[in-house]
């Protein structure tokens, strides 16, 4: 077959051996991507060449031939070979709207019939909104044609409102293409304010990320601002922005906060970023906006942030009562978390509930439990005893929990290491 044909020919110029072999001249003529300067310059040159000859045939036969070359390139895995040939062939052709016809019907790849669905935009050819509407309709053609309509300066309305309908999935194209500036600001617009919110706030991030090339349209800020305030949690690029802009960074938090909804964990890397660039003031208007079925103990605990005068302020807020030891969680140590407890225990909440709340957050370790409780119990041990009755009472109680736990985990491990089981 002409795919082993060129296998074996390609295998054996590897090797430095001769063969006399049949092969396809054309597709010998369209090689695949080189390193080499030299090789890609004459590599082009033969590409180009070839891209005449196909390019004056009629279009039927040479479309034929386009399909025996693709064929022949997935037989023997060389997916890039052709699209760089077909564009040089686009280029020439004067009307490429049979070749259009023939390539659709034939149901080729979207990177063979692409170049001639530009080509036909270009140029206004007859029925091209036709072409490109099918293409919109074709799932391995869509991305190309949305991508296509979109960068137009004036597309007809039709296919305009088309392609937003057809954007699910391609939210990292219309990031690059608004990184891009490729894009209208009526267009724009129209992203910005498109039901998806993974497809505004990629249209968001793709205009901020160019911001230092090309400010953001003076007329988009307002529609560009609400896109921002519509992206996911785990977007890393908007903890980036929140830096820049801790207003927006507030108000994407507040709006989080009132929708209530989902799984809150400090690994989101647009939550971080968000809470790590708001003031105290914000984070203080954050918890009160808490609403009373409010369940995530980590939000209030990030909020807080080890601040005693904040932590205060939540204390006097009965409606999160069942969040008010959230924010002890952790290791304590004689500084910041002594203050924290202290504030805690002028507002009432019992030295051994204090004490218990630390264990509320004991994140993950490796090597044994023992071990890990045991740094538990030299923690609580580091805390003054010439401080209050209340804090000797929390070191005391705190020590004896982690050595219980440490004990516990001591007995299990002996049980594992003789029976091998706990």
């Amino acid at each position: 077959s002409p795919g082993l044909a060129h296998a074996v020919a390609d295998f054996a110029g590897h090797l430095g051996i001769e063969l006399s072999v049949k092969v396809d001249p054309d597709f010998e003529a369209v090689p695949s991507i080189q390193t080499d300067r030299a090789d890609v310059d004459e590599q082009s040159r033969k590409i180009r060449d070839l891209a005449r000859q196909y390019a004056s045939r009629r279009p039927a036969a040479a479309v034929n031939r386009i399909l025996e070359l693709q064929h022949l390139a997935q037989s023997v895995d060389v997916q890039n070979r052709m699209p760089n040939f077909v564009a040089e062939v686009a280029e020439l052709v004067t009307d490429p709207s049979e070749w259009l016809d023939l390539l659709m019907s034939a149901n080729v790849s979207g990177d063979i019939v692409s170049p001639f669905l530009s080509r036909a935009t270009r140029l206004r050819s007859q029925n091209w909104e036709g072409y490109v509407m099918r293409c919109l309709s074709a799932d391995s053609m869509r991305s190309f044609a949305v991508g296509l309509v979109l960068q137009l300066e004036n597309p007809p309305p039709c296919l305009l409102d088309m392609a937003m309908r057809n954007l699910t999935g391609v939210s990292s194209l219309i990031e690059h293409l608004c990184w891009a500036n490729s894009i209208t600001v009526p267009t724009l617009r129209q992203l910005f304010q498109h039901e998806d919110d993974s497809i505004a706030s990629h249209a968001a991030l793709g205009i901020w990320q160019n911001r230092d090339t090309k400010p953001i349209p003076d007329e988009l800020v307002v529609e560009w601002r609400a896109a921002v305030l519509r992206s996911d949690r785990n977007e890393f690029w908007f903890g980036k922005l929140a830096e820049e802009q801790p207003d927006i960074a507030f108000e994407w938090l507040l709006a989080t906060i009132q929708r209530n909804e989902g799984y809150w964990s400090r690994h989101q890397l647009g939550l971080k970023g968000a809470l790590s660039a708001v003031s105290t003031e914000h984070r203080k208007q954050l918890l009160l906006a808490l609403s009373g079925n409010f369940w995530s103990s980590d939000m209030v605990e990030w909020l807080v942030r080890g601040d005693p005068l904040l932590y205060a302020d939540f204390l006097g807020m009965p409606q999160h009562k069942r969040f008010h030891t959230a924010p002890l969680g952790g290791h304590p140590n004689p500084n910041a978390w002594t203050e924290m407890a202290k504030v805690a225990v002028h507002a009432g909440i019992p030295p051994e509930t204090i004490a218990e709340a630390a264990f509320r957050r004991t994140e993950g370790w490796s090597g044994k439990e023992s071990d890990h409780f045991a740094e538990w119990v030299t923690a609580f041990e580091s805390l003054s005893t010439t401080e209050s009755d209340e804090i000797c009472r929390i070191r005391d109680e705190g020590i004896k929990i982690a050595a219980r736990r440490r004990d516990d985990a001591l007995r299990q491990e002996r049980n594992r290491d003789t029976f091998g089981r706990p």
